[in-house]
Parts: C-alpha cells; structure tokens; sequence
C-alpha cells in the first residue's frame, strides 16, 4: 500500500510557506514559520497546547472541534525535526 502525506512533499511545502507568507506584509521569523508550517499540517495539534492567553479562549473552544487523524502520527519533536 503506497501512503502519502503532505510533510514529505516539496511542493507542497512550497505551497504551504507561500500560503502562510501571504499574510505577514511585514514578513515572518523563520522560527514563527516553521511552527505555523507544522501546525497547519497537523492541527490536532493545537488542541494539546496547555496555556491560552485570555483574549484566545474563546478560539481554543473552536480547536476542540478539530476531528483526530485517520493515522497515527509519530512523535511530534521527532516531526517537527524531520520537517526541516
């Protein structure tokens, strides 16, 4: 069975960084993107943050609506790590 995932692809990749670039008209740290760029692949991510600041509760009970992945993702260091 051949399995594809967005995070091993290049163009997609590309799209992504462009995608997430267009609303910065000042520009964005590297560091900002790459963890924008993580979660926007994997968004059932967000639901695991532990602190909010108060002006975003309202939003993270959105995020709690963010339906699980069909796969199993390996460890998210390991991830983020691997998608540099």
């Amino acid at each position: 069975m051949i399995l594809y995932h967005p995070y091993k692809d290049s163009n997609h990749c590309v799209f992504r960084i462009l995608s997430i670039m267009r609303h910065f008209d000042n520009g964005i740290s590297i560091e900002k993107l790459k963890i924008l760029d993580f979660l926007y692949l994997f968004p059932h991510f967000i639901k695991e943050m532990d602190s909010w600041p108060r002006n975003l509760i309202s939003f993270r009970k959105k995020v709690a609506n963010i339906a699980e992945p069909f796969e199993k993702t390996p460890n998210k260091k390991k991830l983020f790590f691997d998608m540099e």
